[in-house]
């Protein structure tokens, strides 16, 4: 797996461009990071150094909210040196949640109505945070969303190959 901070942001900006047809596209997106199962070794520093910046930067009004499942005690200090380097307006928008029951309120507040993003998020939740580690693409082809769903068939076939 490639853990080089510059190509982990190069996809990340090309993800945000494809979703958003070369950020021309309105719209806002929850960005769900999962950490369970993540260790030292899979993260470099410099990645959310860069990458935060390009974020607020360049997409500051895509993102509705970033949201953190499961983040190790071993990323504590990091966690806290990058905090103090973001403005208040994106530090209000990241929710960083450590227990099963922190993310079962969320769920319940946001998704209750959308039984299909429930089922896709509880699946997304058991899973161990692996690199192209999505719920089954029967979940993803149930949701509402055309974008979503085409997101999440690209990304299950870069997972077979």
């Amino acid at each position: 797996v490639n853990k080089k901070p510059l190509d982990g942001c190069k996809h990340m900006a090309l993800e945000l461009e494809r979703l958003f047809d070369g950020n021309s596209s309105p719209g806002r997106v929850v960005w769900l990071i999962n950490m369970a199962g993540v260790g030292i070794a899979d993260c470099n520093p410099r990645t959310p150094l860069m990458a935060l910046p390009m974020f607020f930067n360049h997409y500051p009004e895509r993102f509705a909210q970033i949201v953190v499942w499961g983040m190790p005690a071993i990323f504590h200090g990091m966690y806290t040196m990058i905090w103090n380097f973001i403005d208040q307006d994106t530090k209000s928008r990241v929710l960083i949640q450590r227990s099963e029951a922190e993310r079962m309120r969320y769920a319940e507040a946001y998704w209750s109505s959308n039984a299909e993003m429930a089922a896709w998020l509880n699946a997304a939740r058991r899973l161990k945070g692996a690199p192209a580690d999505y719920p089954d693409i029967s979940l993803s082809r149930q949701l509402g969303d055309k974008d979503t769903r085409i997101t999440l068939e690209r990304c299950a076939a870069l997972k077979t190959k």
